[in-house]
């Protein structure tokens, strides 16, 4: 399959909510074709879609959302399903997550998993000595959580744009939303401090370097 991004239907979401996909996907060094989505993320876009515009409240708008379904259609979609065998009955563990998370470890070494979902990330490591542990093993030192994409966006493009993007959509990132302020005027470098610290609690139990930190260039 080549270097491949395996991405959750959350980070495409906020991604293509914030305007920011193409951006993101230069920070991972992959073009869209190269990222990995859900067989069911354009389907699942597509009824979000539909419920907004029926009306019904919605974190992301009509834009957002017709980006995110774009981009699901220019990904690469796994028909296949792997062996859940290990994640059936885990608390936390969505199984949408550990499909992409059993790609990644049976993919090559240098593929990435990139995951918005901070409670599957927990559950993996929970159970990093039971049945979760060859997945965990696998995918160590490769997985990206969505703030160290936000960290690192804002060191590839500015402060000010990633700001304003995050902004435009308070209520789709809450841990994005508190980073930058309630007024979304806090100084860049406390920003960076509060993504830092996210980042820091995710990692304290998986263990150093079991999450990718990406450069800025």
């Amino acid at each position: 399959m080549g270097v491949v991004v395996f991405a959750d239907n959350d980070v495409i979401l906020k991604l293509s909510e914030y305007n920011l996909l193409r951006e993101a996907c230069d920070a991972l060094a992959v073009e869209p074709a190269q990222v990995v989505v859900l067989n069911t993320a354009q389907h699942y876009f597509t009824r979000m879609r539909d419920k907004a515009t029926g009306g019904k409240a919605a974190h992301y708008s009509l834009e957002g959302l017709d980006r995110a379904i774009g981009f699901a259609e220019s990904a690469h979609r796994v028909e296949e399903y792997p062996n859940l065998d290990w994640a059936v009955g885990l608390d936390d563990v969505d199984l949408g997550e550990a499909q992409l998370a059993t790609w990644a470890a049976d993919t090559s070494d240098d593929c990435l998993l990139v995951s918005g979902d901070k409670r599957f990330i927990k559950a993996l490591v929970l159970h990093k000595e039971g049945p979760a542990s060859r997945v965990f093993r696998r995918i160590a030192g490769r997985v990206v959580c969505f703030e160290e994409l936000v960290r690192v966006l804002i060191a590839r493009i500015g402060f000010q744009p990633v700001r304003a993007a995050v902004a435009r959509c308070p209520g789709c990132d809450q841990s994005a939303s508190i980073v930058f302020g309630s007024r979304f005027d806090l100084p860049v470098e406390q920003v960076v401090d509060g993504l830092e610290s996210i980042i820091r609690d995710v990692a304290r139990d998986a263990g150093e370097g079991w999450l990718r930190r990406l450069q800025p260039s």
